[in-house]
């Protein structure tokens, strides 16, 4: 398969399922990930060499310069407990 045949595709949340979609995103012939994206410096520096681009946040002018074509988001369930002051993830 020619590289420009390969899905481009950013990935958006690099915690414990964000890395499991990825290793499994990056043993496809199909497709390419070209931007990991997640507020954690650690985790996205585990993926620096393997991944084009590491990115904080999503950047939409990132989206068009690199002609990333799907957008791969690893949603955390959130939940408030009322005896807590900040929202926790599960």
């Amino acid at each position: 398969m020619n590289a420009s045949d390969r899905l481009r595709i950013a990935l958006v949340g690099l915690g414990s399922r964000g890395q499991f979609h990825l290793e499994t995103l990056l043993l496809r012939e199909d497709c390419e990930v070209v931007l990991a994206v997640d507020p954690v410096p650690t985790l996205r520096e585990r993926w620096r060499g393997q991944i084009p681009r590491l990115a904080d946040a999503l950047d939409p002018e990132v989206l068009q310069s690199e002609r990333i074509e799907a957008v791969w988001l690893d949603r955390k369930s959130t939940r408030l407990n009322s005896s807590h002051l900040v929202i926790s993830y599960a």
